[in-house]
């Protein structure tokens, strides 16, 4: 699949998430992303995501990770859509996930 076959039908799952993303949720969402910090365990969101790709875990892995962090996918999330779309589709390497994130939404996961 070719760069541009990617973003295309990376858009078309996002789009088809539209509806959740309301103004509201992106404000809130830009609220949460800056403290995407759990307490209960020292792991933030995005150290939970890296973890996930690096180990190449599949969707209900990473599901039951994230639930064990206290953490889930959120559908009004972009960011959450596009690492749920790559686990979804195999996609790990940290280098074409943080492709996608900053042509979607300018930000990518930090590596460790």
């Amino acid at each position: 699949m070719d760069k541009k076959e990617l973003y295309d039908q990376l858009k078309a799952y996002l789009d088809s998430n539209k509806e959740n993303l309301t103004h509201k949720d992106q404000k809130i969402h830009l609220e949460r992303s800056q403290k995407y910090f759990s307490p209960q365990d020292g792991f933030s969101k995005f150290e939970v995501f890296f973890e996930i790709l690096k180990n190449k875990l599949s969707y209900v892995e990473a599901v039951y990770l994230l639930d064990k962090h206290h953490y889930h996918f959120d559908k009004t999330s972009q960011f959450d859509l596009i690492v749920e779309y790559c686990i979804k589709e195999g996609i790990y390497e940290i280098h074409k996930v943080n492709d996608l994130l900053m042509h979607f939404i300018g930000e990518k996961i930090n590596t460790l």
